[in-house]
């Protein structure tokens, strides 16, 4: 996603996706697939394909990962 034209409402998204229950977050990504695959389609088959890697991130906090997004 570096070095491309990225809307707000794009990392609105995002965010969407990253802060919610672990229970949300597939369904958030489904959402966030629908909706943004055709300008960015590696985006969300990068996220699926590296799933428990990413998986990880839902052992902190909200607070905490508000702070890494």
């Amino acid at each position: 996603m570096y070095g491309m034209d990225i809307n707000p409402s794009l990392i609105s998204k995002i965010t969407d996706i990253l802060l919610p229950k672990i229970e949300e977050v597939k369904i958030r990504l489904d959402e966030f697939e629908e909706r943004w695959s055709d300008k960015y389609p590696h985006t969300a088959k990068s996220w699926r394909a590296n799933w428990e890697e990413l998986m990880t991130y839902f052992d902190y906090p909200v607070e905490i990962r508000k702070l890494l997004i």
